[in-house]
């Protein structure tokens, strides 16, 4: 670039995030690494969030993990995909879909009931 100006970083671009302690939708950088919760380490690998669909329509799907993303319905129809976080909060409502997300400490870290709303890219 000319003029003395630099390219911004690609790691600068944010992201849209519900935020379930204040009620209200923010705007910040997405977490490059993941962090240990219990000494604050952080790890060599990239943190990757479970994908999570709701293309029956269903009141409430049940989850081990409190950060997430949203899709939706599968694509083509999904809404914008959203970071959510319940943070201490033990439920969320998506600010798209409105479907209810639970956590479920009985579920793995991974787990997700009903387990067809878990994403894959086939």
């Amino acid at each position: 670039m000319s003029g003395g100006m630099t390219a911004p970083p690609t790691e600068s671009v944010s992201i849209l995030r519900w935020e379930s302690e204040g009620g209200s939708v923010t705007s910040q950088m997405p977490p490059l690494y993941g962090r240990d919760q219990i000494d604050g380490s952080e790890s060599a690998a990239p943190r990757r969030l479970s994908k999570l669909r709701n293309d029956e329509g269903i009141a409430e799907i049940r989850i081990g993990m409190r950060e997430f993303e949203c899709i939706g319905a599968s694509p083509p129809h999904d809404h914008p995909h959203v970071y959510l976080n319940m943070g201490l909060s033990d439920s969320m409502l998506c600010p798209y879909c409105a479907t209810a997300f639970y956590f479920d400490t009985a579920l793995a870290p991974d787990g997700v009931m009903p387990r067809e709303c878990l994403y894959r890219k086939c």
